[in-house]
């Protein structure tokens, strides 16, 4: 299950490992008020989540929530808010996911802000809870959640390294490349 939430953004994404030049992505298209009702599939068709998304925009300043409701019961929640005024630049994060789609059992939260993170794991049903806290320098690049906007803001064949933190537990910054392919005529 965790697969085919990954896969929703990995058809345009790649991990990339090498020493790269990341920078902020250029707005080039503004956000606005939006309501979605996407729709999560297995490989085979099958439906695995109703998700529900609602963003909206104010002056340069957008919030967008993503909530997933998986037939077994899971949650798969993230919010994130961000700024759009030149570059986007991520201002806060929050990502919930817990049930039996996701072994791990996650809620973790960042603000550019202060700079500050909290993390609530719980490894597996026999694991202990963790919670962890405290600073973390978010890169000014860093998009989560934010992967189909930023995309959406490249030119045709142009490619763009990027962070996402990651929580494993302990937030890490990792690299992406983005890639926005041309259209074949």
């Amino acid at each position: 299950m965790r697969r085919a939430l990954f896969g929703i953004v990995a058809s345009s994404v790649v991990l990339f490992a090498a020493a790269a030049h990341a920078e902020p992505v250029t707005v080039r298209f503004t956000e606005g008020v939006a309501r979605g009702f996407p729709v999560l599939r297995s490989a085979s068709g099958e439906v695995l989540a109703q998700g529900d998304l609602v963003q909206v925009a104010r002056a340069n300043r957008v919030e967008n929530r993503l909530v997933f409701r998986f037939h077994d019961g899971s949650i798969y929640d993230e919010t994130v808010t961000y700024d759009q005024g030149g570059v986007f630049t991520l201002l806060s994060y929050r990502v919930v996911q817990r049930g039996p789609s996701f072994p791990e059992t996650l809620e973790a939260s960042f603000e550019r802000e202060t700079g500050e993170y909290r993390v609530r794991y719980r490894a597996d049903e026999q694991s202990a809870e963790e919670v962890l806290s405290g600073s973390f320098e978010i890169p000014a690049d860093a998009y989560n959640g934010l992967l189909c906007t930023v995309l959406k803001n490249l030119e045709a064949g142009q490619s763009q390294t990027v962070h996402i933190v990651a929580f494993t537990p302990k937030p890490r910054a990792i690299k992406m490349l983005l890639s926005r392919w041309r259209r074949s005529r």
